[in-house]
């Protein structure tokens, strides 16, 4: 009997940490989403020194104050914006999805680069962007999720997420890190560039990546969809505990 399989026909826990990438789909997505997650967060970086270098220099608000709005700004929009993303990510097609808010994503970061390369943006106009980039991916992320049930076997969905675990990781150190060196040499603005075209490496995986339909998917999210998931979670303790949980670290922690 092969290593690399159970009796039941799944992997065993001798299998490769990285065994789920054999698929072709969740590799496209993982290789797109580990590009555009270390532009995400080089962008991180630059818009909180930007931020703080205007305000620092007299842009009219505190320092500190200004740092802190850029993460109200953020968890605000994925807060406004979780109820609707869900239902979009439950009913659409989620190609469509990564590929739109991949590009606005795109555009937001090429804004600020724009803005960084022939001027000097207010830390306004970089509020503006940074709510924009988090609405695009409130959008993003519930569709992203959802997708990669669809790309390996069940047997294989524990492995394909800790192999996102271990994208997300590893952007976490070299985008801020990069991001750094950049600035230090460079300015800002080419961190914003760089940012803006790795989510293109989203829009090509997507677009190379099978139809995967969502079933009813012929019916339109609304309102009511939304309340019912609400009421769902009220009713089960543990998942409404989970999420407060989840709210709380994010809302404390994002504007690192």
């Amino acid at each position: 009997m092969s290593t690399n399989s159970s009796p039941s026909g799944g992997p065993s826990s001798r299998v490769a940490p990285l065994a789920a990438l054999r698929y072709r789909d969740f590799r496209l997505l993982w290789l797109g989403t580990l590009v555009a997650t270390i532009g995400a967060q080089m962008r991180i970086v630059a818009v909180n020194w930007h931020v703080y270098d205007l305000a620092r220099s007299g842009g009219g608000i505190d320092p500190a104050l200004a740092l802190g709005l850029i993460g109200l700004a953020r968890v605000l929009a994925l807060v406004l914006v979780a109820p609707i993303s869900g239902l979009i990510a439950d009913r659409a097609d989620r190609r469509q999805v990564l590929i739109v808010t991949s590009i606005a994503s795109m555009l937001s970061s090429a804004g600020l680069g724009a803005a960084s390369s022939f001027g000097e943006p207010s830390v306004w106009q970089i509020y503006a962007m940074v709510i924009a980039a988090a609405v695009a991916g409130a959008f993003e992320m519930p569709a992203r999720q959802a997708l990669v049930p669809r790309l390996v076997p069940a047997s294989y969905l524990s492995i394909a997420l800790s192999t996102n675990i271990i994208a997300w990781q590893l952007a976490t150190v070299v985008g801020p890190s990069a991001a750094g060196l950049l600035i230090a040499g460079l300015g800002v603005a080419p961190v914003y560039w760089i940012d803006a075209a790795s989510y293109l490496a989203v829009v090509v995986a997507a677009a190379l990546m099978g139809r995967y339909d969502v079933a009813g998917s012929t019916r339109r999210p609304g309102l009511g969809d939304a309340l019912e998931g609400l009421r769902f979670v009220v009713r089960h303790r543990l998942i409404a505990s989970t999420m407060l949980l989840d709210f709380l670290a994010t809302f404390f922690g994002t504007a690192t």
